[in-house]
């Protein structure tokens, strides 16, 4: 959801879980497409002009764990993806669906690197 703010984000995504207590639900929030600062004049004559950031901002509910933070760092554009997707069509997405996503494309990219080792290794073993 297009979203704008005095406040630029500080990064991609932050994780809103009061307490942070294992098992417990949380919300990660995820910011894309930020942009700014903007300038726009105040109303009235004697204010200063504001200064503003528009950005899109995306949630997902889900459980807290230890190293929630660093799955969603390690892949932050599937969970956007994902959070934009279920916008999209009204539901929200589970975790699950997210890392199942990520998995298939780091299994994807497992692929292409093994095939490269193999087609090293034959290079230097003189084969074709």
């Amino acid at each position: 959801m297009k979203t704008e703010s005095n406040i630029r984000p500080a990064s991609k995504f932050e994780i809103e879980a009061l307490p942070p207590i294992e098992g417990r639900s949380c919300t990660v929030i995820l910011y894309d497409n930020i942009q700014g600062p903007f300038t726009r004049q105040a109303s009235g004559e004697d204010q200063e002009p504001q200064e503003y950031f528009t950005f899109d901002r995306y949630t997902v509910d889900t459980i807290y764990r230890e190293g929630l933070a660093a799955a969603v760092a390690a892949d932050t554009e599937t969970w956007i993806q994902n959070a934009k997707e279920a916008e999209a069509s009204g539901e929200q997405p589970s975790e699950l669906e997210i890392l199942t996503k990520t998995v298939t494309k780091q299994q994807a990219q497992i692929e292409s690197i093994n095939q490269s080792v193999d087609d090293i290794t034959l290079a230097i073993l003189g084969g074709e």
